[in-house]
């Protein structure tokens, strides 16, 4: 008598068959992952005041963006700063800066550079302050900002050296050319 093979037994079984004929041998699969180094300026979807991308690459400034002189300079007083010089903002440039003082900063040494694409607000250099940045120069897509850096002995006034920093819009987010220097040696 024969016997009746279930349809999906019999499925599973010509699959197992399919597949232990298949490998044959001993396969090694190896993931990799995508890893970037941490940079400074950092993008954090929830802390304003870090870089955010635009969600296109060419952002139409709304109100109160930082599409003009005077809107740029509102918003870096919103983040609780004053800007330093409002000559420095070029609205003709993709990428625009204002470098600007925390407002409570009794001797005037806190300063992040706020950015701006197109008028949009994006963020700062870095998530702290430096005490001292000024704008050498800037072109379309590049700003280039000089840090001052004080070695241990230095006083606020005096600092050793600086060190620039070109910073580059990308179409999608802002990136640091060169290293930026480390917390300790911005004073």
């Amino acid at each position: 008598m024969a016997r009746r093979v279930r349809p999906l037994a019999a499925l599973a079984a010509a699959i197992a068959v399919m597949v232990a004929g298949c490998g044959g041998g001993t396969e090694t699969v190896t993931t990799v992952e995508n890893v970037q180094a941490p940079t400074q300026p950092t993008i954090d979807s929830t802390a304003p005041k870090e870089l955010q991308p635009p969600t296109s690459s060419t952002p139409t400034p709304p109100t109160g963006s930082g599409g003009t002189r005077a809107e740029a300079a509102d918003r870096v007083r919103q983040e609780g700063y004053r800007p330093d010089d409002l000559g420095q903002y070029e609205p003709s440039n993709t990428l625009r800066v204002l470098v600007g003082t925390r407002a409570d900063s009794g001797d005037g040494y806190a300063k992040r550079a706020f950015f701006f694409v197109g008028g949009r607000y994006i963020g700062t250099d870095t998530s702290d302050d430096s005490a001292g940045i000024r704008v050498e120069g800037q072109s379309g897509t590049t700003v280039t900002l000089a840090y001052a850096i004080y070695q241990s002995n230095d006083a606020l006034c005096c600092p050793s050296s600086t060190s620039t920093v070109r910073y580059q819009w990308n179409g999608s987010r802002l990136v640091p050319l060169d290293p930026i220097p480390s917390r300790s040696s911005r004073g």
